[in-house]
């Protein structure tokens, strides 16, 4: 792997409105978490707070890692229509923020060789939420809704916005492959530099979708924390926090940077990423997928694991989890790393995770400071049988050794990723030559072996082609009535496929279809998916918020009412409905272990998708790519809001 420079850096974390007060932060070892409010939640946290555990549809805290002051923003110097301003929400504010303040770092970039990657957690953001629920109740007469309807276009959107302000040439797309997001964008980043299609990139994160589905999701499936407290590695962990921010490096190849004089933070040494494929089940760490990651990143790196100093881990807070990752870090190092977790901090960050430790590294390597984890009395079980050591106290860096950090982060549905982040300094690092693989990528030919596809009542790829020489444009422009699946080939009980969307149920049915059609080697095999977030999963927060919408107007709302819109959330529903899933659960059912997630540009997600399977193909990172996209967007909010979008002449991005 070619040294990558990191000339730039952005973020905005838990009470962290810069970055000098995100440094402080953790140095003090101060917790960043906070309560939620009614603005956020946008009904009395306190009514769904219950002290009984496991009551479905309640939480046991209100606990997370909250930005509450919206920072300053100066949307002035910003390539964007009057309208596009008037109606920015906070996750493109917070997306514009720091990509911005990632360009305004002391860099210097030609803009229309630059691409921007954003890790986006694709679940519905706030803005989202209120318009299909606007939709739903409001009654309000068409041209008066309080959220523009741009808004239900929430995962690739930020990041093409982003593209379009700063006025970056380049390409720009989104991707959910869960609590690896961060680490993932900049491993993408990296190789888009080496393979010259791109001279300088913007890769990133953002979380800010709607909390108290946060919450409540993480309840549905048994992993918040009951007590409201972080504790990654402690004996006494039971379960994560949530937290949100967004953060932003800028990405160089190390020779243009040294070239160009740019500032340099820190240098991406190696980059490793698998997926568990088929393990235990989709929200059950594997220590195979994350070993894999992790050797992937150092053998590229043509280091020694053993030569770094400090390890920044995922290390959520359960013990179950926190136990795998150390037990995979022993087969990868037979040294004693100091290692610990910004979530013991600011909470679990989900997309943002990664990139919030990344940006921590490289900070400590200016302060020359490896920061203490967050005190912890007994440490977990699995911890204090290896010779790593949690780093309780501020340290310096060992003198005489080469500042040399690993990222982890590991997410929910079997994503893996690992970086090896080095300090620069000018005696380390002498510039080497360096031959873009352009040409030789020119050279690889791709290969379509096995296809299919499902549009409107057209159930397969021959049912689409007589549509369309026949011109039945009511076939293909039909809502999908059912989705039927092989019970005997699908590996997944049938309870978790009636509460999946049906995305996820159609991209099965695909895959069986093509699965028929050609072999592969599924450890060599990687998935992208072109999705977007489906609006049916607002549903949710509105069976939450109904009740109160209720009191107000003096009536009170039945469960059998609130079972019509949707039914309570389960641990199937939240897997169901999961952004990242679509891709994970064909890696599950098909035991793909390359590396692999969601894409998102809006209609560009399927394309996208495609060129990010192209390249991994070109580069030998997989030996196969299924590459899918789907879009169940014939729903009446889309309707409705394409209809109040074309009365106003308002062009959607």
């Amino acid at each position: 792997m070619t040294p990558i420079a990191i000339v730039g850096r952005a973020g905005l974390f838990p009470n962290s409105p810069t970055l000098a007060h995100f440094w402080e932060n953790i140095v003090d070892q101060r917790d960043m978490t906070s309560d939620a409010t009614t603005e956020r939640w946008r009904l009395n946290p306190d009514s769904v707070v219950s002290s009984t555990s496991g009551l479905k549809n309640t939480v046991r805290t209100l606990r997370g890692g909250y930005i509450h002051e919206e920072p300053s923003f100066d949307a002035s110097s910003l390539n964007l229509t009057q309208i596009e301003v008037s109606t920015l929400d906070t996750i493109h504010r917070w997306v514009l923020q720091t990509a911005q303040g990632a360009l305004s770092d002391g860099a210097s970039i030609d803009s229309s060789r630059t691409g921007l990657i954003l890790g986006n957690l694709s679940f519905p953001t706030d803005s989202m939420s209120a318009l299909a629920e606007e939709m739903w109740f409001s009654g309000l007469p068409k041209g008066t809704q309080k959220v523009h309807p741009s808004h239900r276009f929430m995962s690739g959107r930020p990041a093409l916005l982003a593209k379009k302000a700063l006025g970056l040439g380049g390409p720009a797309w989104a991707l959910d492959c869960a609590c690896a997001s961060g680490l993932i964008a900049i491993q993408q980043g990296c190789e888009a530099l080496m393979s010259g299609r791109l001279n300088a990139v913007l890769a990133g994160a953002v979380n800010r979708a709607d909390d108290l589905f946060i919450h409540m999701g993480f309840t549905a499936l048994q992993a918040l924390s009951q007590t409201g407290r972080s504790q990654p590695f402690s004996a006494e962990a039971d379960g994560l926090v949530p937290a949100e921010g967004a953060g932003f490096v800028l990405l160089k190849r190390l020779e243009d940077a040294m070239r160009d004089g740019d500032p340099i933070f820190g240098v991406v040494r190696g980059a490793g990423v698998s997926n568990d494929g088929r393990g235990k089940g989709l929200l059950v760490p594997s220590s195979n997928g994350q070993v894999r990651a992790m050797k992937m990143a150092y053998r590229r790196a043509s280091l020694d694991p053993n030569t770094v100093q400090l390890v920044e881990c995922h290390a959520t807070g359960t013990v179950l989890g926190d136990g795998t990752e150390v037990r995979s870090m022993r087969e990868v190092f037979d040294g004693e790393p100091w290692i610990a977790s910004l979530k013991a901090n600011m909470g679990h960050g989900i997309t943002a995770a990664g990139i919030a430790g990344v940006i921590k590294s490289i900070e400590s390597f200016r302060h020359d400071v490896i920061p203490a984890h967050r005190p912890v009395d007994t440490l977990n079980e699995s911890l204090q049988k290896t010779p790593f050591k949690l780093i309780q106290n501020n340290a310096e860096w060992k003198k005489g050794a080469a500042k040399r950090v690993g990222v982890s982060a590991f997410g929910f549905g079997g994503n893996n990723a690992h970086l090896v982040i080095d300090e620069w300094t000018e005696s380390t690092f002498v510039p080497a030559e360096h031959t873009i693989l352009s040409g030789s990528e020119q050279k690889v030919d791709i290969a379509i072996v096995a296809v299919e596809a499902a549009v409107g009542r057209c159930e397969d790829l021959g049912q689409v082609r007589r549509a369309l020489e026949l011109g039945d444009w009511h076939a293909l422009q039909a809502p999908v009535q059912q989705v039927v699946l092989d019970g005997a080939w699908v590996k997944f009980p049938p309870k978790d496929l009636e509460q999946a969307l049906p995305q996820q149920n159609l991209l099965l049915r695909m895959a069986q279809s093509c699965s028929k059609q050609t072999t592969w080697d599924p450890q060599k095999t990687g998935v992208w998916v072109g999705m977007g977030t489906d609006v049916q999963v607002c549903r949710y927060g509105a069976r939450w918020r109904v009740e109160q919408w209720g009191h107000q107007f003096g009536f009170s709302v039945s469960n059998e009412l609130k079972d019509t819109m949707i039914p309570k959330l389960e641990s199937a529903g939240v897997l169901g409905c999961m952004p990242n899933i679509p891709a994970n659960r064909l890696n599950s059912q098909l035991d793909c272990q390359g590396a692999s997630g969601t894409i998102s540009a809006e209609e560009n997600s399927g394309l996208m998708a495609l060129e990010q399977a192209m390249a991994a193909l070109k580069r030998g990172e997989v030996d196969t790519a299924i590459v899918a996209a789907v879009d169940c967007a014939n729903n009446p909010v889309h309707v409705a809001c394409k209809s109040i979008v074309t009365e106003r002449s308002v062009i959607g991005l």
